[in-house]
């Protein structure tokens, strides 16, 4: 089997990362804000309502996810010395507080450490957003989609081909457009593709490929097009197997494109 990663250049994989880094930021933060006015506050029950914090601290598990999160900041305020907008957003989020409403939480935080009730709200709002870019970057893995195109030489002039698709499932991305396109040609055949889902329902990760693989029957050199655009780019992988020749094969990405192009022997 051969395995050839297609990536782009490390200015533009770093511009993926972080807009998918901000997206999830985003999403987190809407989380923690609707958590905060709960009357618990972002208890066990309340995490289970966060379905981004949910997948990227625990799994799907609310209760992982809880945990986590109050290990994690823990850590940071025993490890750290300018930690107030932190330990602001920890009791506006009710864990170190029995406080039953935001505002008592956030009283209560004031009274300790002599402010009023706005500036604990002020050092609580940049608390939430530490908190929201800390769960989307330091404690989470990578959120960018990875399409997967997998090449398999059949026979000569012939190749099977199918597609996988990775996506966490607070990123938005519309379907993929494929297309073949012979050389001689001026734009590329849309293929009309039937995606099946491989991921269990409530999965982090969901993932699609073709219900069956592609054939295609070449006599000239030919590219299969794909296009996934959405909220970020995604990364691309071209994987080739069978009986087929790596020279035969090239593949370029661009942006939300990827192009692997088939020359016959």
């Amino acid at each position: 089997m051969h395995r050839v990663v297609v990536v782009a250049n490390t200015s533009e994989r770093t511009a993926e990362d972080s807009a998918a880094a901000l997206k999830s930021e985003a999403a987190i933060r809407a989380e923690l804000l609707l958590a905060r006015k709960r009357p618990g506050g972002l208890s066990p029950q309340a995490m289970a309502q966060c379905p981004v914090m949910c997948d990227l601290l625990g799994n799907g598990d609310p209760e992982v996810a809880h945990v986590q999160l109050s290990l994690k900041v823990l850590e940071i305020i025993e490890a750290e010395d300018d930690v107030m907008a932190l330990k602001a957003a920890c009791y506006s989020l009710g864990p170190v507080t029995e406080a039953n409403t935001h505002l008592r939480r956030l009283e209560e935080f004031g009274a300790k450490h002599f402010i009023d009730q706005r500036q604990a709200r002020r050092y609580s709002d940049r608390g939430v957003d530490q908190l929201a870019r800390l769960i989307a970057t330091n404690w989470t893995t990578q959120t960018v989609p990875e399409a997967t195109v997998i090449v398999i030489g059949t026979a000569p002039k012939e190749v099977g081909f199918t597609i996988r698709l990775r996506c966490q499932r607070h990123v938005d991305m519309r379907e993929p457009k494929v297309g073949i396109w012979p050389v001689d040609q001026d734009e590329p055949t849309p293929l009309e593709v039937t995606w099946k889902r491989t991921s269990e329902p409530e999965a982090l990760w969901t993932e699609d490929e073709f219900e069956a693989p592609e054939i295609l029957t070449f006599r000239q050199e030919t590219t299969i097009r794909l296009v996934w655009r959405g909220e970020v780019w995604p990364k691309f992988t071209v994987v080739l197997t069978g009986d087929l020749d790596a020279a035969m094969v090239t593949s370029e990405t661009l942006g939300a494109a990827c192009a692997v192009s088939i020359k016959p022997e």
